[in-house]
């Protein structure tokens, strides 16, 4: 028997069971749980009713549960459903007036709903959808809602943007927001066992609605973001816990975007059924400037600022440009040391000048697309050169780390030659930040340096670099191994 088969058997027992009831075979699409077909019960003279998904007793039956207590269990699930539906009388569902005021949101990932959102009204934020409800019943923690389509809007005769307006009026009241520490949720799922001091540790925020059924729909809130910055002291990171909730993370300059992204995407895989699974995301709101946006951009916007910024403020030498870089002697590197911020530097194309900016014989790798290189000392991992920054492909994973200083230079068909403006502007930025490492199991994770701990050089000129040139702590290091280790 298939299932279509089994349904049609299930109809006629359902009907004689329930004499007088109004039973069809019925498929319903949703958002989130995708779709399913399974069986319709209207009772006579009622304007409400229940579809039940029959799968669940299919499988029953097909792994070997007698018919006599398939049917004996579809019956009870059919009076729990119908004692249990939503009673509302066909002239309130008609008065938007009074519907309106039922009105709640949720939260859905935009991608694996796109089909469906075509004919609802919603509203994208990133990679996520709000969608709006009509709350038909609440008993306690669980609810009955009916999803507004643009088919009801126009029976209605409202815009999309007059329901988001009554949505955002409403919804905060039908559900109120709540934002507490991880804390205080834990020590109250606890029982007490464990005290909220105990679990603070870091600031995590959870944000939901009261009774916690499809919380993250927050998001559309119209002043979620003003209490979020209150509590979180600032911006923060919002990671998507599932449907019904967000975690908000105060920000941390030692977070990054694609570790955030990872956790997420472990955490999903794990412990989140897909069906409430709202995104792989970590997304950030920056408070000062008001912008909602995903992590990984919320950190290029700000590597641009501050390359922007850097690149105002540096001062400017004289630049050649690739074709006349082969006649001179001298070309303009971005000059990358260890525990500081990279400077502007003049350096001779020679191989001793080369040679000595880097502290030993030179190699050059060409991890990127554009026309540039990077020259590092060939040893500076074997003379135990400080750590520099980490090297990482398209995905953001760390595929190697430089050790000692560097030099990010431009390159005709024959030679180095110095960087354009707009390549000392791009790798400056990539690699503004310093970074400290730390042992993860058998890899690295790299770390952004405290701005308080950075070295910086005292003048652009320091950065021009000859055999006796300090070299920040690389420097110390490169004279020791010079030296034969004394």
């Amino acid at each position: 028997m298939d299932y279509e088969q089994f349904l049609n058997k299930m109809r006629e027992e359902m009907m004689a069971s329930f004499p007088g009831m109004e039973v069809t075979i019925r498929t319903v699409d949703k958002l989130q749980n995708g779709s399913y077909t399974g069986l319709s019960f209207m009772p006579a003279g009622s304007n409400s009713g229940a579809v039940l998904n029959m799968q669940s007793a299919y499988e029953a039956l097909q792994k070997g549960m007698p018919m006599a207590a398939v049917l004996e269990g579809m019956r009870a699930e059919v009076r729990k459903a119908l004692d249990g539906r939503p009673v509302m009388d066909a002239g309130t569902f008609l008065d938007y007036e009074q519907m309106k005021k039922t009105l709640v949101m949720q939260a859905v990932p935009t991608d694996k709903n796109r089909e469906m959102l075509a004919g609802v009204p919603h509203r994208e934020m990133e990679d996520i959808s709000i969608v709006y409800r009509f709350q038909i019943r609440r008993s306690g923690n669980s609810e009955a809602t009916a999803l507004v389509t643009n088919a009801i809007l126009a029976g209605y005769g409202i815009s999309a943007d007059q329901l988001i307006k009554d949505a955002e009026q409403n919804a905060p009241l039908r559900k109120p927001l709540s934002i507490r520490s991880m804390g205080e949720v834990l020590e109250e799922m606890s029982g007490g066992l464990f005290s909220k001091e105990e679990m603070d540790a870091p600031p995590l925020l959870v944000a939901t609605v009261a009774g916690g059924v499809n919380g993250a729909g927050i998001l559309g809130y119209p002043d979620f973001f003003r209490e979020a910055t209150e509590k979180a002291g600032g911006s923060f990171f919002i990671l998507p816990s599932s449907i019904h909730e967000v975690l908000l993370v105060p920000e941390d300059a030692s977070m990054k975007a694609q570790e955030l992204n990872a956790m997420i995407s472990d955490i999903n895989s794990q412990e989140v059924s897909p069906e409430e699974q709202l995104s792989d995301q970590a997304y950030h709101y920056d408070a000062e400037a008001g912008i909602f946006e995903k992590a990984v951009d919320y950190e290029e916007r700000m590597m641009d600022a501050q390359a922007e910024m850097l690149a105002d403020a540096m001062p400017e030498f004289p630049m050649e440009s690739a074709a006349e870089a082969g006649a001179s002697d001298k070309m303009t590197v971005l000059m990358v040391d260890p525990n500081c911020y990279p400077v502007k530097a003049e350096i001779g194309t020679d191989l001793k000048s080369l040679q000595a900016a880097v502290g030993g014989n030179i190699e050059v790798i060409y991890p990127y697309e554009d026309t540039v290189g990077l020259i590092m000392n060939e040893e500076g991992k074997i003379n135990g050169y400080p750590l520099n920054r980490a090297l990482r492909g398209e995905d953001g994973e760390i595929h190697d780390v430089i050790a000692g200083p560097f030099m990010v230079v431009g390159l005709t068909d024959e030679n180095f030659c110095s960087l354009t403006p707009e390549q000392m502007q791009r790798y400056e930025g990539l690699f503004h930040q310093p970074e400290f490492f730390v042992k993860m199991g058998r890899g690295l994770m790299a770390l952004p340096l405290p701005d308080d701990k950075v070295h910086k050089l005292d003048t652009p000129e320091k950065a021009s670099r000859g055999p006796e040139m300090a070299l920040g702590d690389a420097g110390k290091n490169v004279r020791k191994a010079e030296h034969g280790g004394r």
